[in-house]
């Protein structure tokens, strides 16, 4: 049987690895049908993974001198644009997600366990 903390730890990052495809889905069609500050929208990303999109900005150097991927049509293959904040919020965010998750899974545990050995 598998632990509160890892049930909701699995569940919330799965849910955000879900959101973010389904943003990064969102971005490249709307820049696709001309919306060309679509990228910004990875603003709303921003929000959802605080305080970890701390990070996205300071790292963002690691990825400004990347060439544009050739395969990979339009806005798709653009790092700093596309590629980076997909990235960034794929792994670090689902992470942080996970964490969180695991955390309130524990807390879960706690009370739960608190309230079990109070009523025997």
């Amino acid at each position: 049987m598998m632990k509160a903390s890892n049930k909701f730890a699995m569940i919330l990052a799965t849910i955000h690895i879900c959101v973010v495809f389904a943003f990064s889905v969102w971005i490249y069609a709307a820049y696709r049908f001309g919306e060309g500050e679509s990228p910004m929208y990875w603003i709303f990303m921003y929000f959802v993974d605080f305080p970890v999109t701390l990070l996205l900005k300071p790292l963002c150097f690691l990825v400004e001198d990347f060439p544009n991927v050739s395969w990979l049509p339009g806005l798709a293959g653009n790092w700093p644009n596309f590629l980076y904040p997909l990235v960034f919020f794929s792994i670090i965010g689902t992470v942080w997600w996970y964490s969180v998750g695991w955390v309130c899974g524990r807390g879960w545990e706690m009370i739960f366990r608190r309230s079990h050995d109070k009523s025997i």
